[in-house]
């Protein structure tokens, strides 16, 4: 049997889903033409932000989900955009991992 990759475009989430002293659960809304390869690259690389906590904290405190496939690339920043916003809205700028985004600057 052939087994066959798929990449899948859209906007995943990672979630912290451990909560540490004096702070609650944390949130990093991504897009991705590849989004399971670009979870790998979060687990590996040293970037401030959310590569930098997977890597203190262990892949095991987070949870990674998709939340948006798209059929386009060219939808990619609008999505992450509506949900970057609708979870700063319901969390606070504070609760995102976020730094900066194509279209997403942070308060």
């Amino acid at each position: 049997m052939e087994i066959i990759k798929r990449e899948i475009k859209g906007i995943y989430i990672i979630e912290r889903v451990v909560e540490l002293p004096d702070e609650t659960r944390k949130y990093y809304i991504g897009q991705s033409i590849d989004i399971f390869n670009r979870f790998n690259q979060h687990c590996s690389e040293r970037n401030p932000g959310i590569d930098e906590a997977i890597d203190n904290l262990g892949v095991e405190s987070f949870s990674f989900r998709i939340l948006e496939k798209v059929e386009s690339s060219n939808m990619l920043n609008d999505c992450e955009s509506k949900w970057i916003k609708d979870y700063r809205g319901k969390y606070g700028d504070e609760q995102m991992y976020n730094i900066a985004q194509t279209k997403n600057d942070r308060k």
